[in-house]
């Protein structure tokens, strides 16, 4: 049975994909996780008569508005 150094060390060895995963994005977009976070949040609660018509027009609203930091 491994002991606990063992089992810190096998956990990092699990999360070292996703915490890369996590830098790559971070580091490939021109905004924060937290205003995409927020972005996505408000277009969930767009309502149905403002439905997607695949333009920036929501994401425009959604800055105009001032719900970037």
């Amino acid at each position: 049975m491994p002991d606990k150094s063992e089992k810190e060390r096998r956990k990092q060895i699990m999360n070292e994909p996703q915490k890369k995963s996590n830098e790559e994005f971070d580091n490939s977009h021109p905004m924060s996780r937290e205003l995409f976070k927020n972005l996505f949040d408000y277009l969930d609660t767009v309502p149905g008569d403002k439905d997607c018509d695949h333009t920036f027009k929501l994401t425009e609203e959604f800055l105009r508005l001032g719900q970037c930091p």
